[in-house]
């Protein structure tokens, strides 16, 4: 859920971008009010869905982004309803902690590609940052 979470903030900083970029003379008190409360209450669901108003995403990364939702929301709903039992028995345990750390995976795996997305278009809206301008830096040698 660590992962879930992250990619909900994301999301949000993403959208925030969006809608930033989409109305650019927004006053900081109404960039607050879309990031803090509106964006802010939405579910995993309702940020993905406005994502793809504001951006075309690539049909892999679309796909990423709903297994992340449905694994989110079954872990959330449905999984220690279904593997309780599993607690009971330490194979079971064991068990019960595999199918976890592979969620996880599958959710990290959703947070970096938005995390990916957000770099892209912050760069966009923002231009490079500081590390990027930096790593691209020449050193120059006095003689």
């Amino acid at each position: 859920m660590y992962y879930a979470q992250l990619l909900e903030v994301e999301l949000v900083m993403l959208l925030t971008v969006a809608n930033r970029l989409k109305q650019p003379g927004m006053s900081s008190d109404e960039i607050d009010k879309i990031e803090v409360v509106e964006l802010n209450e939405k579910t995993l669901g309702g940020l993905l869905a406005d994502l793809r108003v504001h951006v075309r995403l690539a049909s892999h990364t679309d796909t990423l982004l709903r297994e992340a939702l449905q694994l989110r929301n079954f872990m959330a709903h449905h999984f220690f309803k279904e593997n309780g039992e599993l607690m009971l028995t330490e194979s079971g345990a064991k068990a019960m902690i595999q199918g976890l750390e592979k969620s996880g995976g599958t959710l990290r795996t959703g947070y970096e590609a938005a995390k990916r997305i957000v770099g892209k278009v912050a760069q966009l809206a923002f231009g490079p940052s500081y590390e990027e301008l930096e790593s691209r830096a020449t050193v120059v040698q006095v003689a």
